[in-house]
């Protein structure tokens, strides 16, 4: 009688400890919702995909919002959520949003621009380039639109930024797609800009490239090589990322382009393909004259040196001691070394050497082998000067911090605003009076503050931040 009084009293504990676990489970159950808005016109976005994963990065769910834009993520344990936003043609958005608030959030995606148009060319082919304007020495982006039969463009999935119209001269004696030249919408001597904020679309209906006097360029490359095929490559002054053209010379080093369109370009030679390569630059100003005789002697490249000390302070837990540095090229130097130069660089004994590097400004950037750390180092290596370069020090610090104060019940919006580059737009739900992004890479930023519902109409435009750019050196830790 004992012990069967002792098995009900065991099962009655069992049963009420599985019914206070399923209670317990009950109420921590929670959800997030919210509304996907287009940013430029407050319109929803269906269709988008929604993914939820915690915060060390596994997904839970994945989900696609209704046709109000609205999505409801249930049955999630109390606690805090990565939320990633996609759709094609939109930005991706990343917040971090906590179950449980009854407050339906709303996040707003930026729309990628558009621009579109006719244009009239002495021969109706090849591309349309919208191209980004950034400051000196940064690298911009640049998006194109194929030219049909009729003179019709478009180029879409533009990002927010500023940009120029460009088209290439092509001529109906020449080889078909190579250019002679680069036109600027709607001149070359006062290009029009057009601003990408968030979903504008362009209609170009005048973009007319009328047939002018043309100039002749010819000479002979030489190098310590001898004689035999070189490369040129030729590109807009003001806009070096887009090429005019890439031609061969002659076996014995000459060349001939003709019907080029007046305008300011650089000339960039080199070779032979196989290494050692020689180099040259020359800067031509046409206006419908003849360049002829151009006697060009190419120089061999130099060698850079970088060093991470062997005795330095030991590397960070988050940072590998090693890593891979690479050399983004300013100039054209065709087919010779490419436009990026990587190599490895560790806390060997000595240092990283880099041969035969020509004669251009490189932009530089070192990342660790794991633990997603950059190298801190001068950002331009120019070749350029007389002087070799001295040696680079190179340390790995990891990815920085962004942090501050925050009003109760907003979302903080952060986003990449770097020239020539696309990083997702990041936002945090907050309750509390602190926000915290963590993992930001070297560069410049926009933090925006609204509340969370949604009262403020639509964020401040990328391209014109309300708030002073944040610098974000590597490894920093900025509070706001």
């Amino acid at each position: 009688m004992r012990v069967f009084a002792s098995m009900t009293s065991i099962k009655n504990a069992q049963l009420a400890i599985l019914l206070l676990t399923l209670w317990a489970g009950t109420a921590r159950a929670e959800s997030i919702q919210g509304t996907v808005l287009e940013d430029h016109s407050g319109a929803p976005v269906p269709a988008a995909s929604v993914t939820v994963k915690t915060i060390a990065g596994e997904t839970l769910k994945e989900m696609e919002t209704d046709r109000s834009g609205n999505f409801a993520v249930a049955d999630l344990p109390a606690g805090v959520y990565e939320i990633s936003i996609t759709k094609a043609n939109y930005s991706t958005l990343n917040a971090r949003m906590t179950a449980g608030s009854a407050v339906t959030r709303v996040l707003r995606l930026i729309k990628y621009g558009v621009i579109s148009g006719r244009i009239t060319l002495p021969q109706a082919r090849g591309t349309v380039v919208a191209i980004e304007k950034v400051a000196e020495y940064q690298l911009p982006r640049s998006f194109s639109g194929m030219i049909n039969a009729a003179g019709e463009f478009r180029i879409f999935g533009i990002p927010p930024g500023h940009y120029v119209l460009a088209a290439p001269f092509l001529s109906a004696n020449t080889i078909p797609g190579v250019a002679r030249g680069m036109a600027l919408y709607p001149s070359s001597a006062k290009p029009r800009e057009f601003e990408i904020a968030g979903g504008e679309q362009y209609e170009v209906a005048d973009f007319v490239v009328q047939p002018v006097g043309r100039s002749t360029i010819s000479g002979k490359i030489s190098s310590p090589a001898g004689p035999q095929i070189y490369t040129l490559t030729i590109v807009h002054s003001d806009y070096p990322s887009i090429r005019v053209q890439l031609t061969l010379t002659a076996s014995d080093g000459t060349f001939k382009l003709d019907n080029f369109y007046p305008g300011t370009y650089e000339l960039y030679a080199s070779g032979p393909v196989q290494p050692p390569s020689f180099f040259a630059h020359i800067h031509l100003e046409l206006n419908s004259q003849d360049v002829e005789n151009l006697d060009i002697r190419l120089q061999p490249g130099r060698a850079v040196e970088f060093v991470l000390p062997p005795n330095g302070k030991p590397p960070l837990p988050a940072c590998s001691p090693d890593g891979s540095i690479t050399l983004q090229s300013l100039g054209f130097w065709p087919l010779v070394r490419d436009q990026k130069i990587t190599a490895h660089i560790g806390p060997q004994p000595g240092p990283t050497r880099i041969e035969n590097v020509g004669p251009t400004p490189f932009v530089v950037s070192v990342q660790s082998t794991t633990g997603n750390c950059t190298g801190v180092t001068d950002r331009l290596l120019d070749m350029t000067d007389k002087v070799p370069p001295a040696r680079m020090i190179t340390g790995f610090e990891p990815p920085g911090v962004i942090y501050g104060a925050a009003p109760g019940a907003s979302v903080i919006v952060l986003r990449d605003v770097t020239p020539g580059r696309q990083s997702p737009v990041r936002a945090e739900f907050t309750n509390s009076s602190e926000f915290h992004f963590d993992a930001v890479p070297p560069g410049q930023y926009c933090v925006t503050t609204r509340v969370a519902d949604d009262a403020i109409l639509r964020w401040t435009p990328e391209s014109r931040c309300g708030n002073p750019i944040v610098e974000l050196a590597p490894g920093e830790s900025k509070g706001l």
